[in-house]
């Protein structure tokens, strides 16, 4: 049998509750309990580790279980997220949405409420008092509460459960001499072999993959959606940056450079020290050139490339408290991993919606027995 997805559960929701659902990916966690990153990736964590089990019903508690952290999630007098809560709000959800999903299978929606309501009490069962264990022992779900909170667990991360992360791609225009120049006329871009200073009619380019990463001393951002700084220093909810002079802004203004196509940035860095800098992520990740190729290529099409998705990695390095958190993975070249969506023409639509027709045929002659849609999908899409 093939294992479950996410996304198919997604899909049945209804679209008020997806958009929802999908926001998730705006919501930060504390890095030291949720090195993993957002709400959406824990999400999807939860449920891959629980779809080995076959149980919808216990695969629809773990894509409820944190949706209420999207309105609880506020940070303390110490500056630390915190979601207080949330368990409640997302039981709540379960109430009202649980019913109108449209799922053909049986599900105990009061069994996937039991275990939202419960995710975080049942951490505390050893400390409870007799009378509230017993409580928690009558609950139809209690017998996979533990089940779910080891799942829930972020502390058990391996390798293998951090594939990718949606960053944004932002280009931006310098006065340095680089190898991106985009033509003011025609609005194309172009590349060289090496550095050329700006033309009358061109103008330098610099490419950016920018992110919601937690921002430490010694990071590059984007401030104001078109300002290059380094912060130096961090208080509370606003940090000191410099460029040529510094000043102080709030850190909601800024977003984490992950990588770039400005080398310059590392530069305050000896060349000696560099392997060991980079040992520890203080580097600046660069932007490999099969990406920058086809960003241009997307730019010149009329396309420009917004977003992709990068590979991270648990860092060994970057200890916080017995925690670990993950950061890009680079190459040997110190060059970040890109995916990029498929795009389609039209072309390609309609040729996927005919093979896509042919495969619904032969599954309804029965000509193609062992084939499911899902296979059909993961080999077309």
């Amino acid at each position: 049998m093939s294992k479950m997805k996410l996304e198919s559960f997604l899909e049945k929701c209804p679209l008020d509750l997806q958009k929802r659902i999908q926001g998730l990916k705006l919501v930060n966690q504390r890095p030291d309990f949720h090195p993993e990153g957002d709400v959406w990736i824990h999400t999807k964590i939860v449920f891959n580790r629980l779809a080995i089990f076959n149980d919808r019903s216990l695969l629809w508690a773990a894509l409820f279980h944190d949706i209420g952290k999207d309105i609880t999630t506020k940070k303390n007098d110490k500056g630390v997220l915190q979601a207080i809560g949330h368990e409640e709000v997302s039981g709540d959800l379960v109430k009202v949405y649980g019913p109108q999903i449209n799922e053909i299978f049986e599900i105990d929606w009061v069994f996937v409420e039991e275990i939202v309501r419960n995710h975080m009490r049942i951490k505390q069962f050893d400390k409870m008092g007799l009378s509230k264990q017993l409580e928690m022992r009558r609950l139809k779900a209690f017998g996979y509460l533990q089940l779910f909170t080891e799942a829930d667990n972020m502390g058990t991360l391996i390798e293998q459960e951090h594939m990718k992360k949606t960053v944004k791609v932002v280009m931006l225009s310098t006065e340095k001499a680089d190898i991106i120049h985009l033509n003011l006329h025609l609005n194309k871009l172009s590349i060289f072999n090496k550095p050329y200073p700006n033309g009358d009619n061109t103008k330098s380019q610099h490419l950016y993959l920018i992110s919601d990463d937690e921002i430490k001393e010694g990071d590059w951002v984007i401030e104001n959606s078109n300002i290059i700084v380094k912060v130096v220093s961090l208080f509370e909810d606003n940090c000191l940056v410099k460029n040529n002079t510094a000043y102080n802004t709030n850190l909601k203004l800024c977003k984490k450079i992950i990588a770039t196509t400005d080398t310059s940035l590392n530069d305050s860095v000896e060349p000696k020290n560099r392997e060991f800098v980079k040992a520890y992520n203080h580097l600046l990740a660069e932007i490999p050139e099969s990406f920058i190729q086809a960003y241009i290529k997307a730019y010149n099409d009329g396309k420009p490339i917004t977003e992709v998705d990068l590979e991270y990695k648990l860092d060994n390095y970057n200890l916080k408290g017995n925690k670990r958190i993950i950061t890009p993975k680079t190459r040997s070249d110190n060059t970040v991993i890109v995916h990029q969506s498929k795009m389609y023409s039209k072309k390609e639509v309609e040729k996927l919606c005919e093979k896509a027709f042919r495969a619904g045929r032969e599954a309804q002659s029965n000509l193609n027995a062992n084939r499911c849609p899902s296979a059909w999908i993961e080999d077309n899409l």
